[in-house]
């Protein structure tokens, strides 16, 4: 049963009635459950098992008209998950063509021969697929609307349809992590700096973000990604990793549409500050860094709200804790207000620099990483940064391993890492055969025992790995390994009382922050900025500067701009309005629909790619061409929907049934509220 399969009430109602059979002896066959549906179970129509299916919808995409029409030529054409820049990208991987009358033929076909019922499509048994986007990103929903069209045009041939739906970000997000997406559009930006960032996520069978949350899986290629990660032979491994693009591409489970690039486009009182440590993102840009570095930042004291800096961009984080979340809106936030042992040197996105480290060592054999802790850093509630914050934070994402979160970066290499995560299922000293998908407290004593985390003294920590990991400064510069203040999240977390296996302030298995929600919603870090607000209903999160900021490594001081506003507006015309009135400073503005070109001169950009600003209100960089991205921009087709409806009946022990319903968290933090003498 899943962990998420019922909700409160259901939980509530369903114990009271098993306790009762327990008490009785009986074993119940469970009868189909009248509305409310209380679990997620497969969708009767499933197209994507059938890779006919999949092809058809890939070759349906016009790719180039997208790139032109809608993406303005703000884009790069994509043809595989490694990126350009990377290593491991293949240019001599071709681009998918667009071909409708060839997807219109794998359409009859599977639609004449289909490989399981659930797969079944005719003329005279009509089906429809939805097409999910998230709200506010014109270029996901005309991307959308393209490859509808151009199914539907031959629909009533194939008996196949299709139907655009646009979903609030939150809402979107969900959709996606429980599988309820028939065919979706993402984007996956760059952790760290090595070809692994994109293959684990995207084509890992069991530990992959994508992979796992469209049913992909397979074992060849997930094989060759482990393999491609242990080799030192760079010319084996380049590769390995053109196997792993060629196989996937022929799955055609992705829809590869572009790669990503960026530009700023700001009012002209908004400046960087002179001499930067960290790219802005306003004059400057690292491509390991999402969106803006606020503290590196001024504003004209004569501008409108002096003291603030306005953002306005497409909806709002997914969770501000760096332990789960796992996208740029809340990453974009952590990276202003937590901080890591190292990170990125100004625009340089291959250096890193010792960061709340002042310095660090490697073993010769590569498999211990030595930092030394800066003296003198606190957290913003007064208590000062060491070794033991750095273990709590380090080993705080590993227990907590959520399979949506970023976690996998460090379990996938650290010692002990891969054993203990659910994501890997590896087998460990106290489960030879296998961890399973429970987490006991064995299990987690292998990991604390593994020591992947260790601390020397009270301002030193030693992370050790399983085998040498060439790319693991950048993965100690991301944002999985944030340093948290261990006394705000003790204070706020609750112990299980059901056996779920935990360590003082953490709990084992604690996914999307179910368990305990605070570090969800409220942070304390060592950063430039702390979090004052964040007001989901209006979609607006608030920062406020940290008056006792230790500067930085180049001590720039405290953040010249003493409060940031990033408001999620949907509507990108408000957000163009916005920018030209002056009650925001940078505007998410989308080339889609050429809304761009109210800022931007139009025909220099497409005569000669130079962004040239219509007025010196406004300020565009960079001024040639676009920055790059590391960044592939997909749509993905879910091999295996779910969608709510009753769970099946089966014949169960109800006392078997009474132990899994006590794993689940829901109801752990459900019956922890409800008074038991009513």
């Amino acid at each position: 049963m899943s962990r998420k399969a019922i909700t409160r009430v259901q939980a509530a109602i369903i114990i009271v009635v098993i306790v009762a059979a327990v008490a009785a002896g009986a074993y119940l066959s469970i009868p189909k459950p009248a509305p409310p549906e209380i679990g997620l179970v497969p969708q009767a129509f499933q197209p994507f098992q059938d890779v006919r299916i999949r092809k058809a919808f890939t070759l349906a995409f016009n790719r180039t008209a997208y790139i032109h029409d809608v993406q303005q030529d703000f884009a790069v054409p994509a043809t595989q998950i490694v990126p350009p820049g990377m290593f491991g990208y293949d240019p001599s991987i071709p681009e998918t063509p667009y071909d409708p009358a060839t997807a219109k033929q794998l359409l009859l076909e599977a639609g004449a021969t289909p490989i399981t019922p659930a797969n079944a499509f005719s003329k005279d048994k009509p089906q429809t697929i939805e097409i999910t986007y998230n709200i506010g990103n014109t270029a996901r929903e005309t991307a959308a609307t393209i490859l509808a069209n151009t199914i539907n045009s031959f629909g009533t041939e194939t008996g196949l349809f299709c139907k655009v739906v646009g979903l609030a970000w939150p809402q979107f997000l969900q959709f996606v992590r429980t599988k309820q997406t028939n065919v979706f559009f993402l984007g996956w930006i760059v952790d760290y700096v090595d070809p692994d960032d994109f293959l684990v996520p995207f084509a890992h069978g069991t530990a992959g973000t994508f992979a796992i949350r469209m049913g992909y899986n397979n074992p060849d290629v997930t094989k060759l990604i482990e393999d491609q990660a242990r080799t030192k032979d760079v010319a084996a491994r380049e590769q390995m990793i053109k196997q792993i693009e060629t196989k996937v591409n022929d799955d055609y489970t992705f829809l590869f549409m572009n790669y990503g690039t960026a530009f700023s486009l700001s009012r002209s009182w908004l400046q960087e500050r002179v001499g930067a440590s960290v790219a802005s993102g306003l004059e400057s840009y690292n491509q390991a860094i999402y969106g803006f570095y606020f503290s590196e930042m001024t504003k004209d004291p004569k501008a409108p709200n002096p003291d603030s800096i306005i953002e306005e961009t497409i909806g709002q984080p997914d969770t501000l804790d760096p332990a789960t979340d796992y996208e740029t809106a809340g990453g974009a936030v952590i990276q202003n207000v937590y901080e890591t042992l190292l990170f990125f040197k100004g625009d340089k996105a291959d250096q890193v620099v010792p960061w709340l480290a002042s310095s660090y060592d490697v073993s010769p054999d590569g498999l211990t990483y030595t930092f030394h802790i800066r003296p003198g850093i606190t957290f913003t509630d007064g208590t000062p940064l060491d070794a033991n914050a750095v273990y709590f934070s380090l080993m705080r994402a590993l227990i907590m391993d959520d399979p949506d979160g970023p976690a996998w970066a460090m379990a996938q290499v650290i010692r002990g890492g891969a054993n203990y995560s659910k994501q890997y299922n590896n087998a460990g000293p106290s489960a030879p055969n296998g961890y399973g998908d429970k987490y006991t407290k064995d299990e987690l004593d292998d990991l604390i025992n593994a020591k992947p985390v260790e601390v020397i003294d009270p301002m030193t920590v030693a992370v050790h790995l399983e085998r040498p990991y060439a790319g693991w400064s950048f993965v100690m510069a991301f944002s999985i390994a944030a340093i948290v203040s261990p006394t705000a999240i003790k204070a706020h977390w609750t112990a299980p009382t059901d056996g779920t296996p935990y360590i003082d302030g953490v709990t084992a298995g604690d996914y999307h922050n179910e368990l305990n929600a605070w570090p969800a919603e409220n942070m304390v870090g060592t950063g430039p900025y702390m979090l004052k607000s964040w007001d989901k209903a209006s979609q607006t999160v608030i920062l406020e500067t940290n008056p006792n900021y230790w500067g930085g490594p180049e001590s720039r001081g405290v953040a010249p701009v003493k409060n940031v506003i990033i408001k999620g507006i949907d509507d990108p015309n408000t957000r163009v309005l916005d920018l030209k009135a002056g009650t925001s400073d940078i505007g998410g503005i989308p080339v889609t629909g050429g809304l761009i070109f109210q800022f931007v001169d139009k025909d220099t950009w497409f005569s000669q790619h130079k962004l040239v600003s219509l007025s010196p209100d406004y300020v565009v960089f960079p001024k040639q061409g676009l920055w790059p991205v590391f960044a592939t921009y997909f749509i993905g087709f879910n091999e295996k929907i779910y969608t709510y409806g009753p769970l099946p009946a089966q014949a169960i022990s109800p006392s078997a049934l009474l132990s899994e319903l006590l794993q689940l968290p829901v109801l752990n933090s459900l019956l922890s509220k409800i008074d038991m003498g009513l």
